[in-house]
């Protein structure tokens, strides 16, 4: 009987239980959704086997409030994940020591901080910090990269038990991966990426690594600004990052970082690619996106966003009212209006996750010189897309935007702006098996954004140094330190002085107009014509010859550009 009656009495503890569990509360902690425990300050994670978070106070802080714009002081509290509930209240113990110590105005020792978390739950909370979440989408995507690295390397250690070594024997580790059994190799075995140095071939670069060292800071300033780690210095700052030998004119240097290689066009380079893509190619957009890089020193995301209303200064002119209010810049307004031959850089498209549109670099406002030479060739395009604009029944506007493959004007989309540079790349392969054909050695392939250095390059034999990083929107240190960050420079570029970076590009431009390629759009004799909807239309002796010499019915983009702008009776 006694053992039955243990059983009945064990049965009902049980299911006494069970209605308490039952009952127990759900609340939201933090971004966490939880149950309460019979201790306070700690809650279950749900849907997560053995997770506890635990609540410890941190002291008071200052906030605003948002509603009522008062400053008052508010409890500081953090949250810490626990992986078992004895963790969890030793976590809690040591919080709440630490906080009469704090009451009584002791120093805390380490042995007492509620550090006892891994680099990862840091990591963790890092990513809810504004520092994380104001990066831009592309900037955030590297910081998860290198931090995942960094995780991966440190383990399970203590973030107050990392040393200014062990940050240094993980930039070692990055500099020499390469050569482990684990790096990242291509289908003939060979290492990913190669690098000049002679110290790491087949690691990643000591700039890369710089990189890692920049997340890693703003890392442990994070700790440091939250004190709740048992961080008391950032060991980042002291860390000094590794030295690789690298080979310059047949000597060898060590260095901590290694400069970019640039690849500016010479004049006469930059003059044949103007000429050789305006005489062959059919899709007139691309002389444009070279020009603008070139001869107007945009960026890639500068040339992407760039509308017509912020090119011409006619009745398309469209200026946004917000920065002019910035500092009274009325006259500057009225200045610019007043000059055509500026241009007005505001935006830029950021590629990350999404493409989004947003300040140029640096956050600076700009106004770029405007050619002779570059309204020609805005013209020759236009002259293009408004025949197409004409049949398919719409109109310019000033929000559109200025640099538009002829694709996506018959189609009537936006293009995305990451497409610029792979546009620029197979455009230099069909310019060079055209150099070769004619006996000609082919220019280098070099990177879009090197027509940016292009124009700093061949503008620096003629014109002031200043003047061309106003033009380019350069950084200048020193400058603007009394007023935010949007117009710290533009606010001294005033009464902005393009003339010299005008003439300097009307006397040195070459542009041989009688051999461009113009051929209008719809044209009776071409081999394809565009309908009112903006689809391609082909003849079927057109369409069964594309058949056998492509094996495929469907067209690229500078297929298509090419049936729309060359005659029937030319092809063999």
């Amino acid at each position: 009987m006694e053992a039955l009656r243990y059983d009945i009495s064990q049965s009902e503890k049980d299911r006494s239980t069970e209605s308490k569990v039952k009952e127990a509360k759900t609340v939201k902690v933090g971004r966490y959704l939880c149950e309460e425990t019979k201790t306070s300050g700690i809650y279950k994670i749900k849907d997560r086997d053995n997770d506890y978070v635990v609540r410890c106070y941190c002291g008071i802080e200052e906030r605003y409030d948002k509603d009522t714009g008062v400053k008052k002081s508010v409890p500081k509290n953090t949250l810490r994940v626990a992986h078992s509930y004895s963790e969890a209240k030793e976590i809690l113990a040591k919080a709440n020591q630490e906080r009469a110590m704090r009451r009584a105005g002791e120093m805390i020792p380490s042995q007492y901080m509620t550090t006892k978390v891994t680099i990862a739950s840091v990591i963790e909370d890092f990513k809810h910090d504004k520092k994380y979440l104001n990066l831009d989408d592309n900037y955030r995507k590297h910081y998860d990269n290198y931090f995942k690295h960094f995780m991966d390397f440190m383990g399970t250690k203590e973030p107050r038990k990392i040393s200014v070594a062990d940050i240094e024997d993980y930039y070692d580790y990055q500099l020499h991966r390469g050569n482990l059994s684990t790096a990242k190799r291509n289908k003939d075995g060979s290492i990913s990426k190669k690098y000049i140095s002679k110290d790491n071939p087949e690691g990643i670069s000591v700039n890369t690594i710089s990189k890692h060292k920049t997340a890693l800071k703003n890392l442990w300033k994070f700790m440091l600004r939250k004190q709740c780690y048992g961080v008391e210095q950032n060991v980042v700052t002291y860390s000094e990052l590794p030295k690789v030998t690298i080979e310059i004119d047949g000597k060898e240097i060590k260095v901590s970082h290694i400069e970019p290689e640039h690849n500016p066009l010479t004049l006469e380079e930059l003059n044949y690619t103007l000429n050789d893509a305006i005489q062959n190619e059919a899709d007139r957009s691309l002389v444009l996106m070279i020009a603008l890089a070139s001869i107007g020193g945009l960026r890639r995301g500068e040339i992407a966003a760039l509308k017509v209303g912020r090119y011409y200064h006619n009745e398309l002119m469209m200026l946004g009212t917000d920065m002019w209010r910035l500092n009274d810049f009325k006259d500057i307004k009225g200045y610019y209006e007043s000059h055509n031959e500026l241009i007005m850089i505001d935006e830029a498209i950021r590629i990350g996750d999404k493409e989004k549109i947003g300040f140029p670099k640096y956050n600076i406002i700009r106004m770029c010189g405007k050619p002779s030479c570059l309204d020609r060739i805005v013209e020759y395009c236009m002259e293009q897309r408004l025949q197409v604009m004409d049949i398919l029944g719409v109109e310019m506007s000033g929000v559109d935007r200025l640099y538009m493959p002829l694709r996506n004007v018959l189609r009537n989309e936006i293009y995305s702006a990451a497409k610029v540079t792979r546009k620029w790349m197979e455009y230099q392969e069909r310019r060079n098996k055209r150099m070769k054909k004619k006996g000609l050695k082919p220019i280098k392939i070099v990177r879009l954004h090197d027509l940016r250095h292009t124009h700093a390059t061949l503008l620096a034999e003629e014109v002031a140094e200043k003047r061309i990083s106003r033009n380019m929107g350069h950084k200048i240190k020193g400058e603007g330190q009394l007023i935010n960050t949007t117009t710290k420079v533009y606010i001294h570029d005033r009464n902005p002085e393009r003339e010299s970076i005008i003439e300097f590009w009307d006397k040195h431009i070459v542009i041989e107009w009688e051999k461009a390629l113009r051929i209008d759009i719809n044209d009776p004799a071409n081999r394809a014509h565009v309908n009112g909807s903006g689809h391609l239309v082909l003849k079927n002796e057109e369409m069964e010859r594309i058949k056998n010499l492509k094996g495929r019915p469907w067209l690229s983009e500078e297929e298509e550009a090419e049936l729309l702008c060359s005659k029937y009776k030319d092809v063999e």
